[in-house]
């Protein structure tokens, strides 16, 4: 997979704005989060030509985003205050696909449980899903850290019958996210030295502790959340180096969570909290070689 992380500055919507362009790889999946404490987290997937967004934590996936996902990058397409406002940052995560470990699909809900859905060429350890339009549905997330059939949202604790299982070229989706004749946005990522690692870790309830993330590399983001408590996570890109997001709505930080090294990242209580299993996300850089193609 490609991965690039990086921030830009709003123009209250310049019609349209292009944020970011020339990049080596056509991204096929996004994170956008605003600096401050107002806005929520954006998620994007692009399937074929269709760009869908789906906001942190609320139920409003939508084809009508304000950011399209294009062949070097993107651009702001609507007047959106969460990716776009005057004088204000924004820091990103990109993604580009690759057929070893990296893939994005979608699939129409049929009301059955246990259902394997996608036909990619690896079995993925990630994976998030944006459910369309459809009342009281949130993205999901899942990782292989997670135990039995547990997935995740972003806002709240583990829940059983979302994102069931990984398998070969698939995942196991239960009906809380199979509704029917609704469509569902997948992204599915493969651990790999550099790029993608997976930990977990329980939590002690001390401030500024270490917790080793086994990437190879200095990450340039990481995401850190509890398992089995409601509690929302917490977002670091690498940015200015020092701010910390709440990926829902809520005040960033200059602690919560800070990348220290190649080795470790250092969380801090809120992030920390004792006995508490915790998942830790972190993705490196990577770059298409020189003359390589960007797919």
């Amino acid at each position: 997979m490609f991965v690039k992380v990086g921030s830009y500055l709003g123009d209250d919507f310049q019609a349209p704005s292009t944020p970011v362009t020339g990049l080596a790889f056509p991204p096929v999946a996004a994170w956008i989060k605003r600096h401050g404490s107002t806005t929520v987290g954006y998620q994007f997937i692009k399937v074929g030509a269709t760009t869908v967004n789906k906001t942190i934590g609320l139920s409003d996936a939508s084809i009508d985003t304000p950011v399209t996902l294009d062949a070097g990058g993107f651009s702001i397409v609507a007047n959106d205050i969460a990716v776009n406002g005057t004088t204000t940052t924004y820091d990103y995560i990109l993604w580009g696909a690759s057929a070893d470990d990296m893939a994005v699909f979608t699939y129409t809900g049929d009301a059955a449980d246990n259902r394997d859905v996608g036909a990619f060429t690896f079995t993925p350890n990630f994976a998030f899903v944006l459910p369309d339009n459809v009342a009281g549905a949130r993205q999901i997330w899942r990782s292989d850290q997670l135990a039995g059939d547990l997935s995740q949202r972003f806002d709240a604790a583990a829940a059983v019958n979302n994102i069931q299982a990984f398998g070969a070229g698939t995942i196991q989706v239960g009906t809380a996210l199979n509704t029917n004749l609704i469509n569902f946005y997948v992204a599915v990522f493969k651990t790999q030295a550099n790029v993608f690692a997976l930990t977990e870790f329980t939590g002690n309830d001390a401030n500024d502790r270490d917790i080793a993330h086994g990437l190879g590399t200095t990450p340039v983001m990481a995401y850190v959340q509890a398992q089995t408590t409601a509690t929302a996570g917490r977002l670091w890109f690498t940015g200015d180096g020092t701010t910390s997001h709440v990926f829902t709505a809520g005040a960033d930080t200059t602690t919560g969570i800070t990348v220290t090294g190649a080795t470790n990242v250092q969380v801090d209580i809120e992030q920390n909290a004792n006995t508490v299993v915790h998942t830790l996300v972190t993705f490196g850089q990577s770059l298409p070689s020189a003359g390589a193609p960007g797919n």
